[in-house]
Formats: C-alpha cells, sequence, structure tokens
C-alpha cells in the first residue's frame, strides 16, 4: 500500500521541472515575475523554492513542461539558468555541477537521417539526450537539427561527428553549441563569460564532407579514416547502434511512434 501511495505521488510531479541560477540566487518573488514575463506560451506553473536554493516548477500537464525546454535556453539577469526534469530526492548540494543541459545544433544534417532513432544515436555520443525542439520534431525546418542533450562539460567538447551507414559509407557532420559551459578543473565550477551567454545563434551554411567507403578494409576503418580531427575532439556514431530515449515535441508525437 505504501508503495502504491509513493508511486502515486511521483506521477503527480513528473510535469514538473527542477531549475536553478548558475552564479545567481533569485528571490521567489522575482522568479515569480521571470515565470510570468517569460513563460507566457504556457499556463503558469506552480513555482516552489527550496531552501537549498533551487525552484520546482509544476506544470498543469507534459505537454506544458516540454514546450518550456524546447524554447530554452534561458538566462536570469545574464546568467545561465539550468532547468532539468523532477527526480525524487533531488539535493542541489550533490549536483554535479559539470552535468549541464546544452542545446546542440547539428548543422544541414541530411534529412535522411530525422529518423528519431538516428537523431537519439548522434546525441548519445555526446551525452544524454533530452528532447528536441519543436520545429525539428515535426521537420518543418530541415536546415538543422536541433537538440538538447545533458553533458559532461568537464570533457572536451566534440567538434564533429562521423555518421557511419550500415553499408559503411560515412559523413562527417560537425556541430555547433548555442552555449558553451566554461568549466574550471580548479575549482570544478562552471565559469561565467559575459561575452558567452545562452542564446540563440543565426544558424550558417556549412558545406558536408561525404566519405565514401574505401575498397579494403573493415567499415570501422572507413570510419577511422573519416576522422580528420583530434581524437578528443571527435567521435564516430555507428547508425546500427542502439540510442538512448529522446523526447519528441510532445506526447501526441512520442505516442506516434510507440
Amino acid at each position: 500500500m505504501a508503495a502504491i501511495v509513493k508511486e502515486l505521488q511521483n506521477q503527480k510531479w513528473r510535469s514538473a521541472l527542477i531549475g536553478y541560477v548558475i552564479g545567481g540566487n533569485p528571490s521567489f518573488k522575482d522568479m515569480l515575475k521571470f515565470v510570468y514575463g517569460v513563460w507566457n506560451t504556457v499556463t503558469t506553473p506552480q513555482v516552489y523554492l527550496h531552501d537549498e536554493g533551487y525552484f520546482i516548477f509544476r506544470f498543469d500537464d507534459e505537454e506544458d513542461k516540454l514546450k518550456i525546454m524546447q524554447n530554452g535556453p534561458y538566462t536570469y539577469n545574464n546568467r545561465p539558468m539550468i532547468l532539468k526534469q523532477w527526480v525524487p530526492y533531488f539535493k542541489l548540494a550533490e549536483e554535479p555541477l559539470n552535468a549541464i543541459p546544452v542545446w546542440i545544433v547539428f548543422p544541414n544534417l541530411p534529412i535522411q537521417y530525422w529518423a528519431i532513432e538516428n537523431l537519439g544515436r548522434i546525441a548519445s555520443c555526446l551525452g544524454k539526450p533530452i528532447c528536441t525542439d519543436k520545429l525539428t520534431a515535426k521537420e518543418e525546418r530541415i536546415s538543422y537539427a536541433r537538440i538538447l542533450i545533458e553533458m559532461d562539460v568537464a570533457q572536451p567538447l566534440l567538434e564533429s561527428v562521423t555518421l557511419e551507414e550500415p553499408d559503411g559509407s560515412c559523413i562527417l557532420q560537425s556541430i555547433e553549441y548555442e552555449w558553451k559551459p566554461e568549466y574550471c578543473q580548479e575549482c570544478l565550477q562552471i565559469g561565467i563569460n559575459d561575452q558567452q551567454q545562452p542564446r540563440r545563434q543565426q544558424k550558417k551554411a556549412k558545406q558536408q564532407q561525404w566519405k565514401a567507403k574505401p575498397s579494403a578494409g573493415p567499415p570501422a576503418e572507413a570510419a577511422e579514416k573519416a576522422n580528420e580531427g583530434p581524437k578528443e575532439n571527435h567521435k564516430v556514431v555507428n547508425l546500427m547502434e542502439e540510442s538512448q530515449e529522446i523526447q519528441r515535441c510532445n506526447n501526441r508525437d512520442k505516442q506516434k511512434m510507440e
């Protein structure tokens, strides 16, 4: 019985987000002003302030929650605002400061790779995929794909990935970051650079480099030859491998895929 009650309580909060500001400590009143002014495209969520300094935003439904996530990133007083899915037993003091949700752009990603499974595979090589934006999910903007990924920013950020087809052919795909967190290896914290705040960047078209499979050697060797950059800034994505789950623009799209 106790387990049932606990599960019902957890379900009650699944449409909630946890939020905090890096390098900032907004008051409850100031955060309410932010929510009313910026998140006016959805029904105003209930806002809670925890003594540890983080907020919980509980929305009416999953669709409103995903819409807010997809419309990010957000800043508060020019400082990055981090939003994460609510989880039980969250403690800000134990939160790894290197695990940060970052919006990633894949410019000129060929449309044949926009299936949810392929987007998940590509995003998984960078971190834990969270969701796509609505235009990517509905394929209404095909010049670039945009995905929110929780990344370990203490590690070197990839500049490109090689996408390996089942037949062994490869494509070199560039990566753009809407915000590059500056992680200090000495203090183990994310620094704030006023010249580099999360923002929507105009996407510039970049030429794709197609790599044909060599006549000799297995597909892995072809992918290795396509990797022209430093290994720490590049990875190979096998589009036949399993990927982590990635959320579509809303529940209706997710149900169609299931």
